[in-house]
């Protein structure tokens, strides 16, 4: 793997970003530092999708604020770390470093076109041409166990349409045919 200073966001004078080794072998401890112009409380950081554990590093001096991660080099070459803030109220994402052979998966929602495309139980194989859409998934409370049905399912089709730039509303009813039962209101 071989990581370029040519890729990533280097346009953008902040956050900056140090990865070391520069050209890490697969398995090899990658050190990866941002560095920042303001503290953001409670970062994340992803590499590939998969969260992982971010430092404070160093004190904060010459109103500069960074940010340390250690993670192995993946086998492949392709490689995205995004840093997030404020993951106490849902994340904000603050910077995305891609570095390595692009990959063929898809697109961030964020890096898509938004349309006003709408399925329920969208096709995982479909090809979506760049957009982003909406998916509507529906399970039922009552059937959590069954087959389709069950979280686990649930869940794959979550990271299915997430996977290939949907946003994702899920609908939850108490039984087949019958929506959720609502709160009793008491009249005087």
């Amino acid at each position: 793997m071989t990581f370029s200073s040519q890729t990533g966001p280097w346009d953008e004078p902040w956050p900056r970003w140090r990865v070391n080794p520069s050209t890490p072998q697969a398995g090899e401890a990658l050190t990866v530092q941002v560095t920042d112009l303001v503290a953001w409380p409670n970062v994340l950081a992803t590499v590939n999708g998969r969260p992982i554990s971010v430092q404070p590093w160093g004190d904060g001096r010459l109103g500069r604020f960074t940010w340390a991660f250690v993670f192995p080099a993946p086998a492949d070459d392709a490689l995205e770390i995004v840093f997030y803030s404020h993951c106490d109220s849902g994340c904000q994402e603050r910077s995305r470093l891609r570095l390595g052979a692009p990959s063929n998966a898809i697109a961030p929602a964020a890096d898509l076109r938004a349309s006003k495309l709408c399925a329920v139980a969208a096709s995982p194989t479909r090809d979506w041409h760049g957009r982003s859409g909406w998916d509507v998934e529906l399970t039922y409370a009552r059937l959590a166990e069954e087959r389709f049905w069950g979280i686990d399912d649930l869940a794959w089709r979550v990271q299915q349409a997430t996977a290939n730039g949907l946003h994702v509303l899920v609908q939850v009813d108490y039984d087949q045919g019958k929506p959720c039962p609502r709160p009793a209101i008491r009249r005087r």
